[in-house]
Order: C-alpha cells, then structure tokens, then sequence
C-alpha cells in the first residue's frame, strides 16, 4: 500500500513534467508532429493545438495517477500516449541522421514508460479481478439453483 503511495507519483512525475513542458513550450514538440501529420490535411494551428493537447492529457492523466484516482484507466491512456510519443519521435527515419543517438534514447525512454505504465494499469492493488469476480458470480448462482446451502461470498 505505502509502496503504490510512493511509486504512482514516482511513475506520474516525468509524463506531468513533459506536459507542462509541452503546453508552455509547444514549439519542441510542433517540429515532430509536423513531420508525421500529411500536411494538406493539417494546418499549423491545428499541429500547435494537437502539441498542447497531447501535453494536456499527459499532465491531466499524470495528476490523477499520482493522486491515485482511476489508477488503471490514467495508466493505459499514459501508455497510450507515451507510444503516442516513441511514434512520433521515432528515431528510424531517414531524415534526421544527426540526431539519432538523441532520437533513439528518447525512443527507448517512451517505451520504457509506457512498459511501466501498463504495468501500473493492470495493478489490481490486491483485490480481486472482474474475471475472478464473475466466475465467482457463477458459482454461486449456480450454487443456488442446486439448492445448496452455501456462504454469501464477499465480490468486493
């Protein structure tokens, strides 16, 4: 328990930095955007706008993760978005030869945060599952039309 108290705000800390980061400075991130959004299709406001959003959600579902409201679901989405991130920082194209090296740490650094997220997410905090929680159902539904006298078991 204390450890989740510790480790969710650890986790959270560099999505919520990179946000920030994001929403105030979006020019670092409107280059990358640029590059992978097909241009006649996008103006640049709307890149400048989809930088500040993505910056949003990181630090929204950043927030709730360290403050441990909807662990689960702020972790898949800070998954999501750190792919989101490893994609378009993608260190394998073949126009920037000169910042490789930069590009694939990053790289490897979004994937390694969205590895960590997921895990985050499928923490059940020692409770039991919906799978484990549905069988259970079963059982004792099924108990019940048996006509055995069974215990009421606890699905919380």
């Amino acid at each position: 328990m204390i450890l989740r108290r510790i480790a969710r705000p650890l986790l959270a800390a560099p999505f919520v930095y990179d946000g920030v980061r994001a929403v105030l400075w979006p020019a670092d991130n409107i280059t990358k955007w640029r590059q992978k959004l097909p241009e006649d299709q996008v103006t640049d406001d709307q890149v400048h706008l989809i930088a500040r959003a993505h910056g949003i959600a990181n630090v929204g579902l950043g927030t709730l993760l360290a403050l441990g409201v909807l662990p689960r679901v702020s972790a898949v989405g800070l998954a999501f978005l750190a792919i989101d991130e490893a994609w378009i920082g993608n260190p394998f194209d073949g126009d920037a030869k000169g910042l490789r090296g930069e590009r694939t740490e990053k790289f490897i650094e979004s994937l390694g945060r969205a590895g960590a997220a997921l895990i985050a997410g499928a923490d059940l905090e020692g409770k039991p599952g919906a799978r484990w929680r549905i069988q259970a159902a079963r059982h004792e539904r099924a108990d019940l039309k048996k006509g055995k006298n069974i215990e009421h078991i606890a699905l919380v």
